[in-house]
């Protein structure tokens, strides 16, 4: 109903920096837990609203960034119209998604149109290809809160679409973290993260300067266990969730929430090699009296009161509400080192809880891990996580590893070619399940000569992973006019 207000439970206010913050981490931790233990629970928990009882495309007011039960605090606001499907948009009524496996083409970039194709022909034809992933972000799907961009879910619809008609199955990977939505964050400047101040306006996002191809201006970051941004995007989960669940070729989601930059585990960590300090950080936090952050995203995030086990419990709840959303699907983890806090150790047994966390979650059945950026020789490279990733292998649904971008190929390697085709060698001796490679590798003229090169690793692909493929389901009939009579 419009203008209700619920109030599920409200934390004791924060009062100020010199609060302790133990007792604002246990009410936080500990909210988030009775969340998550009720969504296993009752499961009709998730389809109803999540954490804050969100309706489809309503969530939660503002809060600050420790008061994360005081979220449960919900204005519904009118009905939000999705755009209409696509007419050559199906469903399933089978209980299984087709199990990511074999070769799957990685669309390289996160921004889609609707076009003749937006999946490559050439990639929809190819015999080797089983399944496409499609990246897309947060804030083109639902620029301003319950309106939907109608192109951009076209494009989306149009993707299933062509996958299915040529028996490929569909990866999604939608974006939040530094590609959500301005209202999801709080923000209300106008431009937000600009000289002077790098101001967001906002109690629970805050500006961060940080990305994978080195130095970015800053951006807008929340909070990743703040209860009114995790609401705001389970609820916009809850519309993909319900307009393509059943989609038969509808495979694997990525779990995301507690991100930044990609789908990957990943917060802002420096100081780093390529950015000694963060120009988006405030000189303290609180403002008036607290912490020193000196530039450092490690200081910042300790002075918002982060630690491990909070963050973990964060990802215990987004992994919960994937399951409950998309009960049909796989659900993959892209795994990145942790932050180094309280110390180095916890880069690791961070990123080994989480690992933990979701596979008990979600259960062995339909969890998928994957490591991105694998390169030739991996193996014998005890800094990445490789072979933790080799190690999964038989003991969940999926593992699978994502071959680097292609403008940052290892650059070790005489060419381009024959570091993309060490790359596929190291993921098949792995034996991971699936393995993702960038659509523009596959079609682009200046790669093209390392296909027959490839031949041999991508036919190993091919015989070591038997291919599911997605049933063939007739297209919905048009609906018959009634004229007057319908209402």
């Amino acid at each position: 109903m419009p203008g209700r207000r619920v109030r599920e439970y409200e934390e004791p206010r924060d009062e100020g920096p010199a609060h302790d913050m133990s007792v604002r981490e246990q009410s936080s931790r500990g909210w988030l837990r009775r969340r998550a233990v009720a969504m296993r629970r009752h499961p009709v928990g998730a389809a109803a609203g999540v954490l804050c009882i969100a309706v489809v495309v309503i969530a939660c007011g503002s809060a600050s960034h420790h008061d994360v039960a005081s979220a449960a605090v919900i204005d519904r606001g009118p009905a939000a119209v999705l755009p209409k499907p696509l007419s050559c948009l199906t469903s399933s009524s089978s209980a299984v998604a087709p199990k990511p496996s074999g070769l799957i083409a990685l669309q390289g970039s996160s921004t889609i149109t609707p076009s003749s194709s937006v999946v490559p022909a050439a990639v929809l034809r190819d015999g080797l290809i089983s399944g496409v992933q499609i990246y897309l972000e947060w804030s083109a799907l639902e620029p301003q809160r319950g309106q939907f961009s109608t192109p951009v879910f076209h494009a989306l619809d149009q993707v299933f679409c062509e996958a299915q008609s040529h028996h490929d199955f569909v990866v999604l990977d939608v974006l939040p973290g530094f590609d959500s939505p301005a209202w999801a964050l709080g923000v209300t400047v106008p431009a937000p993260c600009k000289k002077p101040g790098y101001q967001t306006g906002s109690s629970f996002a805050f500006c961060f300067a940080y990305s994978y191809a080195g130095k970015l201006p800053p951006r807008a970051l929340a909070v990743p266990w703040n209860a009114t941004y995790l609401s705001n995007w389970f609820a916009f989960l809850m519309v993909i969730a319900a307009r393509y669940g059943s989609n038969p070729a509808f495979s694997m989601v990525a779990a995301a929430g507690p991100t930044s930059v990609s789908e990957e585990m990943s917060l802002p960590p420096c100081p780093c090699v390529d950015q000694e300090t963060d120009p988006g950080l405030p000189a303290t936090y609180p403002p008036n009296g607290g912490k020193a952050i000196d530039g450092s995203d490690l200081n910042m995030w300790t002075a918002l009161g982060y630690t491990p086990s909070i963050y973990e419990t964060a990802w215990q709840t987004v992994f919960a509400t994937y399951a409950r959303l998309f009960p049909r699907q796989y659900i993959s983890f892209s795994l990145f080192t942790g932050l180094p806090l309280p110390d180095v150790s916890a880069e690791s047994t961070t990123l080994e809880s989480v690992f933990d966390v979701g596979k008990q979650t979600v259960g062995p059945s339909r969890f998928a891990f994957q490591g991105d950026g694998v390169v030739p020789n991996e193996s014998t490279n005890p800094a990445t996580h490789y072979n933790y990733v080799k190690a999964q292998d038989g003991t969940i649904a999926a593992t699978g590893f994502q071959t680097p971008n292609p403008g940052s190929l290892d650059p070790g390697f005489p060419t381009p070619e024959v570091a993309l085709e060490g790359a596929l060698d190291s993921g098949v001796a792995a034996r991971v399940n699936y393995l993702k490679i960038y659509d523009t590798d596959l079609i682009d003229p200046s790669t093209q000569k390392i296909i027959p090169a490839m031949q041999a690793v991508l036919k190993a692909v091919r015989s070591h992973w038997p291919i599911t493929v997605p049933p063939t389901v007739p297209p919905k009939a048009p609906p018959k006019p009634c004229g007057t009579k319908c209402q």
